[in-house]
């Protein structure tokens, strides 16, 4: 039996993550410093609501971000971030650091091992951040998921081509320009 390498194909070497068709995974889990719980539920709160800086709806649309979610487990000692993206992990991060800056301390400022001062510093010590991160990352046991030879852009285009088509269908004026034998594959989808 052969077995396979489930990182990325495009990934950077000693990346962890598991891979499907164009979509990686990424896991990282760490230990929450003890009397911190609170702290990082409303960290993560704010990263969601966009109170932390930068709007996380035109940031997943802007990036290579397909879903994110974040997990207080084990009585709340140990947090979990979980997201899948397309893409080099490299890139992946370089992306959400230029849209979120500093905001991913208002949760992981209350992690074991993290420094705040990496994303405040002036010149930003990426790199150090980056380490953290990778140190932390596991390897999901399996990944797979319904979409993954669909990119973010795709499906955005998609939607966008999908309300577009809605309107022509509820236009009057459209009726007779739909009865084209051409458009009748299309005609035929709308109706599912």
């Amino acid at each position: 039996m052969t077995t396979q390498d489930s990182r990325a194909p495009d990934a950077a070497p000693g990346t962890k993550g598991a891979s499907h068709k164009k979509r990686n995974e990424f896991t990282l889990v760490a230990k929450v410093k003890p009397g911190h719980e609170k702290e990082i539920r409303e960290g993560v709160g704010k990263i969601f609501r966009g109170e932390a800086g930068g709007d996380p709806i035109k940031i997943a649309a802007d990036t290579s971000l397909h879903d994110a979610r974040f997990v207080l487990f084990d009585d709340d000692t140990r947090f979990a971030l979980m997201t899948s993206f397309e893409g080099s992990w490299d890139k992946y991060f370089d992306d959400h650091f230029a849209a979120f800056g500093s905001s991913w301390n208002v949760a992981f400022k209350h992690c074991e091992g993290y420094d705040e001062n990496w994303l405040a510093a002036s010149p930003v010590d990426v790199d150090s951040w980056k380490k953290w991160l990778h140190d932390n990352q596991v390897t999901a046991a399996a990944y797979g998921t319904k979409y993954s030879d669909a990119t973010v852009k795709e499906i955005h285009r998609a939607l966008r081509l999908q309300k577009a088509f809605e309107e022509v269908l509820d236009n009057p004026d459209a009726a007779k320009a739909l009865e084209h034998p051409a458009l009748r594959p299309l005609l035929e989808l709308a109706a599912d």
